[in-house]
């Protein structure tokens, strides 16, 4: 018995009841209405059903933090591909670069695209980056940085200026989102 047909039987109930003609007025006859209705609960349920079935994959985060925070560098959720917004620091989770955001930046993007690689991704799927700097004056340095990494992908961006992130010393973190599809 396939999805399909089993998620068909659940609908049943839903879409199954009496139809007394149609409309005098030229609109949509009750029979319509029950066919659409019945139609996009089935196709609702299926891709509810395709979501809470699909495979999942995660790349840990290798900085201190991970383990006190409880969360991944990336995740993966059948096409799609979240990476967590990720700074300039090393294992121990001390700050890289301090004072240099472009230094910052292509450290964070190296850690961004070998996350995606572990998880079968790379730059050309990328479809949004988010960029959180502490000073906005430095948009354009971490723009260039980006248009590095991403000139054929293009993805959609967002740039928003931020207070002090833990370390002040950590000037920008970003974060990605890619599909496989």
């Amino acid at each position: 018995m396939s999805a399909f047909h089993d998620i068909n039987s659940a609908n049943a109930h839903i879409c199954s009841f009496d139809v007394f003609g149609t409309s005098r007025d030229g609109h949509t006859s009750p029979r319509q209405r029950r066919d659409e209705t019945c139609e996009w609960t089935i196709r609702f349920r299926t891709q509810m059903k395709r979501l809470t079935t699909m495979s999942r994959a995660r790349v840990p985060v290798t900085a201190a933090w991970g383990d006190l925070v409880g969360y991944s560098r990336a995740i993966r959720a059948g096409d799609l591909i979240f990476v967590s917004g990720t700074t300039a620091a090393d294992r121990d989770g001390n700050p890289l670069h301090p004072g240099d955001v472009t230094k910052q930046a292509e450290d964070i993007f190296q850690k961004i695209i070998a996350a995606l690689a572990e998880l079968g991704a790379g730059a050309q799927h990328v479809v949004e980056t988010r960029v959180f700097l502490t000073d906005s004056r430095n948009w354009d340095q971490v723009g260039r940085v980006h248009a590095s990494f991403f000139k054929e992908a293009r993805p959609a961006i967002t740039i928003v200026q931020v207070g002090p992130f833990l370390f002040p010393e950590m000037l920008v973190k970003i974060a990605v989102t890619a599909s496989t599809a």
